[in-house]
């Protein structure tokens, strides 16, 4: 059986608003960040060693979701989640498409994110283009 990991909270290792943040897993009492390819499918699941880092996780509960996940657990060959958390706690947590249609219909607050979003996005899609183009 493939192990699920449960989607539990964020991580902004920045710890600034306006800023893309992690999706943080549980499994078997540690936590997890995603390891994604560039078609956006999750290849691993990478333990958080650092304590800096798992006392500044914010649990999903603490989150005022944007478009709620539907879904709680997560394994490898899934689509991979991306966030966002803005200066009024709301965070956007989803998947490449739904980040796609957050930045074609959002102009953000935020100078940094408002270039850094879309440049994102685009490159991201680029990278998409040429593994298609490669035959992978």
């Amino acid at each position: 059986m493939e192990e699920e990991f449960k989607l539990v909270g964020i991580l902004n290792k920045l710890d600034v608003l306006n800023e893309f943040v992690y999706p943080v897993y549980e499994y078997e009492n540690k936590y997890y960040l995603q390891s994604s390819d560039t078609l956006n499918t999750i290849e691993s699941f990478e333990v958080i060693v650092s304590e800096i880092f798992t006392k500044s996780i914010k649990p999903l509960e603490e989150c005022k979701l944007v478009n709620p996940c539907n879904k709680t657990t997560f394994k490898i060959g899934d689509e991979a989640l991306y966030g966002i958390e803005f200066p009024d706690s709301k965070v956007f947590l989803g998947t490449f498409e739904e980040l796609k249609q957050l930045v074609s219909t959002t102009k953000f607050d935020d100078d940094y994110l408002d270039i850094e979003a879309p440049y994102f996005v685009k490159t991201t899609e680029e990278q998409i283009l040429e593994l298609k183009k490669a035959g992978n």
